[in-house]
């Protein structure tokens, strides 16, 4: 049984990430309706949970994380965060950008310098 609080039936979000819609469509619909990324369904998940399990890429993985950052360690009411389903689907490099998600990781970072050239031998 589920917690009757606030879990509603999946929202416009999660259906877009459910369908697989285009990538756009999703961004389009977190910015225009900025609320829905907080709404859980529901079995708790946030579209985040969604977007982890159907692998929906890391321009809406992040385009979320941004909007609610705090989603990342939500945990539905099967006992799962957000990078717990992408693991369970095979999605290392989503789950680990939820792994390893802060505010400031969002922010653009300057390019790393180029590295030395290495030093030439005198055989």
């Amino acid at each position: 049984p589920t917690p009757a609080s606030t879990a509603m039936p999946q929202n416009d979000l999660h259906r877009a990430i459910l369908f697989l819609r285009p990538t756009q469509e999703i961004l389009c619909l977190i910015k225009s309706n900025p609320a829905l990324v907080t709404e859980k369904d529901d079995r708790g998940l946030l579209p985040l949970h969604s977007a982890a399990f159907w692998n929906a890429g890391v321009e809406v993985t992040q385009a979320l994380q941004k909007e609610y950052p705090e989603g990342a360690k939500v945990v539905a009411y099967d006992g799962e965060t957000p990078a717990d389903k992408a693991r369970k689907q095979g999605h290392a490099a989503l789950a680990q950008l939820l792994d390893g998600y802060t505010p400031a990781a969002a922010a653009p970072s300057r390019p790393p310098a180029p590295a030395p050239a290495p030093a030439a031998s005198l055989h």
